[in-house]
């Protein structure tokens, strides 16, 4: 599976890292993950992530 994570915060973007290579070790599993800072994901990903943050 193709990943694109979008985030500009770095420390953000690591941590969805870390969450995807321990669910790639429990699962037995293996993903083609790209960053991206700019919001532009190429065409073609299987899976796109984001975090975003809301404040109330």
């Amino acid at each position: 599976m193709r990943i694109a994570v979008v985030e500009d915060e770095q420390k953000e973007r690591l941590l969805l890292v870390d969450y995807l290579r321990r669910y790639e070790e429990e699962n037995q599993c293996k993903f083609s993950v790209r960053l991206f800072t700019d919001g532009k994901a190429p065409e073609g990903m299987d899976a796109v992530l984001e975090l975003t943050k809301k404040r109330f």
